[in-house]
């Protein structure tokens, strides 16, 4: 439980600071004593303002880093960047395997697909007036037009939801896309 000073609720122990940092209560001591982070005396106490302390040791870690990667010679800096570009290229390629395989989909390819299925529940929606017309003009009331209606309208929206997932559209969609496909034949 954290212990907070009644007249000043922000300040904490040199236990509460280490437990924050993840240090040990000798290192947060070091580091006031480096003059690094900032306290306040109570007794022989140590007393922390929370927040300024943990932005303060934040700024402590930026700078060393900062530091750090000056005193890189430009040939470390030159192997850094080679390493960080073949992470990124590995990255790239372990994304197109893993759309190969059809378990990444681009956002693309899920918009042509999405597209294409509402575009096909339009087209079936505005088909109901014809394929109903002749059938609500015979009914003898309008609550039979009505149910005549709702029928055509729960066919649509049953074969929608009998709609399964088919990996084979995408994996066609990546060949196109990657322009593996020649007309309808693979190169």
């Amino acid at each position: 439980m954290i212990e907070l000073d009644i007249e000043k609720p922000n300040f904490v122990s040199t236990i509460i600071v280490a437990k924050f940092l993840n240090l040990s209560d000798e290192r947060v001591r070091q580091m006031t004593d480096e003059g690094y982070l900032v306290c306040e005396k109570d007794g022989r106490k140590n007393k922390y303002d929370l927040i300024p302390t943990v932005n303060t040791y934040i700024e402590y870690w930026k700078a060393k880093a900062k530091m750090i990667e000056q005193n890189m010679s430009d040939e470390q800096r030159k192997i850094k960047a080679d390493a960080d570009w073949k992470e990124a290229k590995a990255a790239i390629e372990g994304m197109k395997r893993d759309e190969l395989k059809g378990s990444l989909h681009s956002s693309d390819d899920v918009f042509a697909v999405t597209q294409d299925m509402v575009m096909n529940i339009r087209a079936e929606l505005l088909a109901i007036p014809g394929m109903c017309a002749v059938d609500c003009a015979n009914a003898k009331t309008p609550a039979e037009a009505s149910g005549i209606i709702r029928d055509a309208i729960n066919n649509i929206l049953n074969g929608l939801t009998e709609y399964e997932y088919n990996p084979e559209k995408y994996k066609k969609l990546v060949r196109e896309r990657e322009t593996w496909l020649v007309g309808d034949h693979e190169e």
